[in-house]
């Protein structure tokens, strides 16, 4: 398994069943997934440095800060991204001195508007307005057994 691999596998661990179920996987690990585990050929080469998540649903309670939470007792590292919001924080797993970028992302629209700011820390997602294609249809999904645990994505 490739450093990537074990990144994006470990992070998927990280996050559970239950954010899973939030999450879509979107970017540069969408032929990995299919190639790998819908169609079982060989699996290509890894054509991107980070892993992306669209979000279906976000509010902080039920997202930011439970994710950050997760991540951070699973040792990912966390990193400061905004000098204007000091809780906001991006994650990266660490795995052979690579650090391997989580991003999360989801429609402008589903971001939560006019609720204050969270004063402890949390984990950044991003308003990107194409995403909102990736949320729109049922995505395929499968189940990936990885260190004896099924995980459904």
């Amino acid at each position: 398994m490739t450093p990537y691999e074990e990144a994006f596998h470990e992070t998927l661990l990280a996050l559970g069943q239950e954010n899973l179920n939030n999450l879509i996987v979107v970017g540069g690990w969408c032929p990995y997934l299919y190639t790998t585990y819908i169609w079982k050929k060989p699996t290509p080469e890894i054509m991107t440095m980070d892993i992306d998540f669209a979000v279906k649903h976000m509010t902080p309670d039920r997202f930011s800060e439970p994710v950050y939470q997760k991540l951070l007792a699973a040792h990912l590292v966390p990193r400061k991204i905004d000098i204007d919001d000091e809780f906001k924080n991006q994650f990266s797993y660490l795995v052979n001195k690579f650090l391997i970028p989580v991003d999360f992302i989801t429609d402008p629209r589903i971001l939560p508007k006019g609720q204050k700011a969270i004063e402890r820390p949390y984990v950044a997602c991003y308003p990107v307005p194409e995403v909102a294609i990736a949320l729109k249809p049922d995505p395929i999904s499968h189940t990936i057994n990885y260190k004896g645990k099924d995980l459904k994505i």
